[in-house]
């Protein structure tokens, strides 16, 4: 027979409210039972926090890093500075690193792309000659706003 977890009890006439004003109050007197209850609970939303993570790790927290990363750069490519920081250089090497897999690569190749078409006016020439400027081998940074990102390897 399974027992409530809740019980309501009515308050006596005195209490600031109608008369037929209840409230729910946790189980004292099946303590056992709410344990069991509350570890069932617990670990369920153990599991499902576990599988978020797993499912957000992959490129959503990706993107976020390279994006911070390839934040160093922007006032570069969008030619407020006038010489290249050795900040964004290694912003460039650490979004390089990052984008380990094919597919991180064309993500992250996305990411970038979409992050500095919403930055405003970008300097092409400057976009496209930063990884050899930085003297780094990469396909991770887009060369141009309109660059297809699914044709990377």
């Amino acid at each position: 027979m399974a027992v409530p977890m809740f019980r309501i009890f009515k308050h006596p006439p005195s209490f600031p409210s109608s008369k037929n004003f209840s409230i729910v109050l946790p189980c004292i007197a099946t303590l056992p039972y709410c344990q069991k209850s509350m570890a069932r609970l617990l670990l369920l939303l153990a599991l499902l926090s576990m599988a978020s993570m797993l499912v957000s790790a992959d490129t959503h927290s990706d993107c976020g890093l390279a994006e911070t990363a390839f934040g160093m750069c922007i006032p570069y490519v969008m030619g407020n500075d006038p010489q290249l920081d050795p900040k964004c250089c290694n912003a460039v090497q650490s979004v390089n690193d990052l984008a380990s897999t094919p597919k991180l690569r064309r993500d992250i190749c996305d990411c970038l792309r979409k992050m500095l078409i919403h930055a405003g006016k970008i300097n092409s020439g400057r976009l496209a000659g930063l990884p050899g400027k930085c003297r780094i081998n990469t396909n991770v940074i887009p060369p141009s706003l309109t660059f297809d990102c699914s044709t990377i390897a």
